[in-house]
């Protein structure tokens, strides 16, 4: 089921605890890191355990799991979200208590509104979770 070729990742450089300075500026180096790995994204607005967050949706091959991975380190990401072809997402954690953990969260679905929902991403307007 998931043995794809082309995986979706959204991944943030947003910390809560900096000031939105500061995370305008992760953010910007994230982009510019994008761009130079060669890797197409677009800019995503979320909510994560609670706190509002820019984050990007990257479309790369499944051979970037890895590289993925080391940015959400790099940016010291206590997770990120792998979307496979199918909708099916997981968090991969990176810097937390259970680093190393895949936890499926159900499917990446599109959704007409964002009101009470506790986790969503827009991605060029359109509102998505999971289910």
């Amino acid at each position: 089921m998931n043995n794809v070729n082309k995986q979706a990742f959204i991944i943030s450089a947003e910390l809560s605890t900096l000031s939105k300075a500061e995370n305008k500026d992760r953010t910007a180096s994230l982009i510019k890191l994008l761009h130079s790995l060669r890797l197409p994204f677009k800019i995503a607005d979320g909510m994560y355990e609670g706190v509002a967050e820019q984050s990007l949706y990257i479309v790369a091959e499944n051979t970037y799991n890895s590289v993925i991975k080391n940015i959400a380190n790099e940016y010291e990401q206590h997770s990120y979200m792998r979307i496979y072809s199918d909708g099916h997402a997981e968090l991969v954690y990176v810097n937390a208590a259970n680093k190393g953990e895949v936890q499926s969260i159900g499917v990446f679905t599109k959704v007409f509104s964002k009101d009470n929902l506790k986790a969503y991403t827009i991605i060029a307007g359109v509102i998505y979770t999971c289910l």
